[in-house]
């Protein structure tokens, strides 16, 4: 795209199929502004979210997680009202944030989790000031469907001592492939210490009236996961560890309490693969590899994750590109006053087909009228990133 005159700006509707993270950015030299809306919605209601230059350089980044639907984007200069060239990418990246949940109590060890349907590397960001990798590939069954094709190993996970982080409200960003996604607060409370050993284990702690009126449960302290489970029974067994200075199995501890959603983990020198063998039957894989001390997020370029449908709706002359294949697609210059309630133009847009692939590498299927479809054949998501240029 290119903003000239100064004041100029370009408009874009783009058509969400899923839920997800929608991410639309600017690449190039030129400084721009973004602005994206609820294309349901006029032009003079707040916008959704707007950035200026959290991109590249002076280039806007807009992450937003959004439903299905359609929404409009405006792209124009920067605070220097400059004018230049700029291309604009649209991802969609499916996927969910599981835990932590916005306003969510946390404490001791925990497990930050989710899924999403493709990517190179997922991340937590803590306060902004440093960030871990997270194992991205388990099992998630439950996702059967979520993506365009039949992956479920989709999982994420990421074993964290909260109490490293110190009481009182803290920021968790989820990062993937270099681009904070989601941002979460949440409310650190710890015991003071950063690993609390030798706490008294004789607390027996009955919590009335949980989880239904009438009702009790039996809390326990379990070290080596700082907090407390539910308990039943009197507890007990043992184990051991074959090759200590190889393996270790930090959770469950044996004999330990185990209730609700946790987590299994411990640390091995080298593997090709960790898995959990539960009473002798279920056996699982475990992602293996996460860094066992503070690391910095490496960035990567986005890859497309899901398909989006982006129509130019005015200002310049629009191409599409994928792998192999790039051409024309129709243009319309469109003012604002044109766009009217929910920001459609008042007249069809022309344009002069070529350039779209149907396989994304021959660039020899046309695709006419105005609007440019970026669709997805057979790639599944996260196949292949989608680039509107001009």
């Amino acid at each position: 795209g290119r903003i000239d005159p100064r004041g100029d700006r370009d408009y874009f509707r783009i058509t969400v199929p899923r839920d997800g993270w929608l991410v639309v950015e600017t690449t190039g030299v030129t400084d721009t502004l973004g602005t994206l809306w609820d294309a349901a919605q006029p032009l003079s209601a707040a916008a959704l979210a707007q950035d200026n230059d959290s991109g590249f350089r002076l280039n806007f980044r807009i992450p937003l997680r959004v439903q299905a639907g359609v929404y409009l984007l405006a792209v124009a200069g920067g605070r220097s009202a400059s004018i230049g060239n700029y291309i604009l990418a649209v991802d969609l990246i499916v996927g969910y944030l599981d835990n932590p949940r916005p306003d969510s109590a946390q404490s001791g060890l925990g497990v930050l989790s989710g899924w999403v349907c493709a990517a190179d590397s997922v991340a937590f960001a803590f306060d902004g000031e440093y960030a871990l990798e997270a194992a991205y590939g388990t099992e998630r069954a439950d996702t059967a469907g979520e993506c365009d094709t039949d992956e479920t190993e989709t999982g994420f996970g990421l074993l964290y001592n909260w109490n490293l982080l110190g009481d009182g409200e803290q920021v968790v960003s989820l990062v993937v492939d270099g681009v904070a996604l989601e941002t979460v607060p949440v409310t650190v409370t710890s015991l003071g210490e950063e690993f609390v050993r030798g706490a008294t284990e004789d607390a027996d702690i009955t919590l009335a009236d949980f989880p239904t009126a009438g009702e009790t449960v039996r809390l326990v302290w379990q070290e080596s996961q700082q907090n407390f489970a539910l308990a039943s029974g009197p507890g007990g067994g043992g184990g051991a560890h074959r090759d200590p200075d190889r393996a270790v199995l930090e959770n469950p501890k044996p004999g330990s309490y185990q209730s609700g959603i946790s987590v299994i983990s411990g640390w091995a020198c080298e593997a090709e693969s960790v898995v959990l063998e539960i009473d002798g039957a279920l056996r699982l894989e475990a992602s293996y590899g996460t860094g066992r001390h503070r690391g910095e997020v490496r960035r990567h370029r986005q890859r497309v994750r899901a398909v989006v449908e982006l129509e130019s709706v005015g200002g310049w002359r629009t191409h599409a590109a994928t792998a192999g294949g790039r051409g024309g697609v129709g243009h319309r210059h469109v003012h604002r006053d044109d766009l009217g309630r929910g920001g459609a133009p008042g007249a069809d847009a022309h344009g002069d087909g070529g350039g779209l692939s149907e396989s994304g590498r021959d660039g020899d299927a046309g695709v006419a009228g105005g609007a440019t479809e970026l669709r997805h054949h057979g790639l599944g998501v996260g196949g292949r990133r989608l680039v509107a240029s001009g």
